[in-house]
């Protein structure tokens, strides 16, 4: 990432370049109570989305990996996904190594991304609403000051 990029300029380049940063759509952010995210569920969809490099490549950080990461037993980690699945907002999907043996689970988030859309459109309007709003206060006409040539 170049080191002018608006995201190495407020995070400083010593801590993007060469490491990379991860994107998350903002409205999950800050509508977090409204989808009914825990934190531990923002914190799981948060290393999901780290793993997540393509669209059609889902992530499959193990267990574990997510656990050490957050802090938390591996448990919580599977209870907590296991919720999620519950709401719609992940799908697991088992895989195989190639013995025929379990390894970690890939993760879609195409039901959150599903769940977060209308919320997403609610924003949009709301910031047309505003830039209209604040279009038409510019646009306005300001009465003459006493003694102004009109």
């Amino acid at each position: 990432m170049s080191s002018d990029s608006k995201i190495a300029q407020r995070w400083g380049s010593e801590v993007i370049d060469g490491i990379g940063f991860t994107a998350i759509p903002s409205i999950i952010l800050e509508r977090q109570e409204a989808l009914g995210l825990e934190p531990v569920d923002l914190n799981i969809i948060l290393q999901l989305v780290f793993h997540w490099r393509e669209r059609q490549r889902l992530p499959f950080p193990s267990k574990a990996t997510l656990a050490k990461r957050m802090g938390v037993s591996a448990r919580t980690v599977q209870r907590r996904i296991a919720a999620l699945e519950a709401i719609g907002f992940v799908q697991r999907r088992e895989r195989k190594n190639r013995h025929g043996g379990n390894d970690s689970n890939e993760y879609s988030l195409e039901g959150l991304i599903e769940k977060t859309k209308p919320f997403a459109e609610e924003r949009r309007a709301q910031k047309k609403k505003h830039d209209e709003e604040n279009l038409q206060r510019l646009n306005r006409k300001r009465p003459a000051t006493i003694g102004s040539t009109p």
